[in-house]
């Protein structure tokens, strides 16, 4: 699964034993989206072999792997004000999404289908309201963009319906409503960090750079856009040691499902500590030896657990520079990190 050390809490309230019994190692997952963000028949497979007091391996077969989730179906229903002018004054935003015969992260998803409905415009007035049920269908889970693909189809189909309804161009009743880089969306998010008009430009620009169409082959021109609200748990840790020869091991709970992130933590160690990437090795998640993070998604092992090694690398270099200024004499500043040696 993308998360280790929820399998790990899971699997100790289920067992009844403490955390430190159980030690979750994850070798390479393959594609994720998300789908293998929660915990769902890892426990089966612990307490089948806690009864049989023999290793137990489970193997899912595609088709059993679609049964154990699917992205959320929704009805969203949007009620937009707009005046004269052809500037959105108010907005009611009601998502209504099916979580499937248990929870999982259903309630969480409904929520972020609601705000990222608001698209990125400014809007004075603004209603939300977002209702997760139960039904009796395959659990619903999070797949990528928790919540976005549902909420911006209702929102940018609106918007083209507006537009038609007022005699505007699409594009122009898009970039007349939209916040400016800085400004919020919601009173309690975070301000938008992109020129979105900009960015709206550019991609039209591209698509006039696209060939007309001919009698035998058509090309389909549309345009949406869409944010993307910041908020997923920013908890996390990562180890980094110093062989003594130099060569460096790198522990976290980053589960590698194809994005890259054990590369990238290699990378960012080689930055930081200005090693070769040959004496640099990433282990595979394992809650025995890398500290707790919350989980492997939302783009964010590389912002989070990316940090944590640099300030871990950042702690290396400092230990090494103020022992060899104790040992040696001189600045601390005056050393630095070589190959298998200090300089």
């Amino acid at each position: 699964g993308q998360t280790p050390t929820a399998i790990q809490r899971v699997c100790s309230e289920i067992l009844g034993v403490p955390l430190a019994c159980v030690r979750v190692h994850s070798p390479y997952v393959g594609g994720g989206f998300g789908g293998k963000a929660s915990v769902k028949i890892d426990p089966l497979v612990a307490a089948l072999s806690w009864k049989a007091r023999a290793p137990v391996r489970v193997c899912l077969s595609i088709a059993e792997s679609m049964l154990t989730c699917r992205r959320l179906d929704a009805e969203i229903a949007l009620k937009t004000a707009v005046d004269g002018a052809g500037r959105i004054v108010a907005k009611s935003i009601r998502a209504v999404l099916n979580g499937g015969a248990y929870a999982d992260t259903g309630p969480a998803i409904a929520i972020k289908a609601a705000i990222r409905a608001i698209g990125p415009y400014h809007i004075p007035n603004l209603r939300l309201e977002a209702v997760g049920v139960y039904t009796n269908t395959v659990p619903g889970a999070a797949f990528r963009s928790i919540g976005g693909p549902q909420a911006v189809w209702a929102t940018e189909s609106q918007m083209d319906i507006m537009a038609a309804a007022l005699g505007r161009d699409p594009v122009e009743f898009r970039l007349a409503n939209m916040a400016d880089k800085g400004q919020t969306i919601k009173p309690d998010l975070r301000p938008l960090d992109v020129d979105m008009r900009n960015s709206l430009r550019k991609a039209v620009a591209a698509l006039e750079r696209l060939p007309e169409p001919t009698h035998t082959r058509r090309r389909g021109r549309g345009v949406a856009v869409g944010v993307s609200d910041p908020g997923i748990v920013p908890v996390g840790g990562a180890i980094v040691r110093l062989r003594a020869d130099g060569s460096i091991n790198v522990s976290a709970n980053t589960v590698e499902i194809g994005q890259g992130s054990r590369g990238v933590l290699r990378i960012i160690a080689h930055k930081a500590l200005g090693q070769p990437l040959r004496r640099i090795a990433v282990a595979e998640p394992d809650t025995l030896q890398a500290p707790y993070d919350w989980g492997t998604g939302a783009s964010r092992s590389t912002v989070i657990i990316g940090l944590a090694v640099q300030l871990a690398c950042e702690d290396i270099v400092r230990q090494v520079q103020e022992t060899a200024a104790q040992v040696l004499g001189g600045s601390p500043q005056a050393y630095q990190l070589g190959e298998g040696c200090v300089e």
